[in-house]
């Protein structure tokens, strides 16, 4: 998620509060704002979030700034530093399995699908295959329609706050 370029309105957001970031050299970012679009639900709160690095040495990150929609956080903050990292770490988990995870996906469940319903059964392919998706879209099939879901707000241990249409 870290992107070396910082847009003009990351410049304008970071600028009044650090010292040293217009020129951009030596910052990156990663941007949650996506979570924009979520509904949250059941009292849950979630907030899109722009998190401002400096980079310490190759490979290599200091967090320096959290922009909570357009209030800037800096770690000399304190508790008002804190929640700015909840809400930037629930975003994080909430782009990761909505926009990433099904990147992982779509390619394999695609490949299952053609080799389980148009190759004929004792086809090589298939069989080599078969052991592999044994049980792949049942467990997505679950993961997405399941009672019990990780997805599903108010279940334990399910991060996601909004009511599930955003990715259906």
């Amino acid at each position: 998620f870290l992107t070396p370029t910082l847009d003009p309105e990351d410049l304008a957001l970071f600028t009044p509060r650090v010292p040293g970031v217009a020129n951009g050299a030596g910052y990156y970012r990663t941007d949650y704002s996506v979570v924009k679009w979520i509904t949250p639900v059941n009292g849950c709160v979630v907030a899109p979030t722009v998190v401002l690095w400096k980079e310490r040495a190759r490979f290599e990150y200091d967090p320096v700034a959290i922009a909570v929609n357009d209030v800037v956080f800096l770690p000399s903050d304190g508790r008002g530093w804190d929640l700015a990292k909840c809400f930037a770490l629930q975003a994080a988990g909430i782009a990761t399995t909505l926009y990433m995870h099904p990147m992982l996906h779509f390619p394999t469940d695609a490949v299952n699908a053609v080799v389980k319903t148009l190759l004929p059964r004792a086809h090589l392919i298939q069989q080599l295959y078969l052991p592999h998706f044994r049980l792949a879209m049942g467990v997505d099939d679950a993961v997405l329609h399941g009672g019990s879901t990780v997805l599903k707000a108010g279940e334990v241990y399910a991060p996601y706050p909004g009511n599930l249409l955003e990715h259906l």
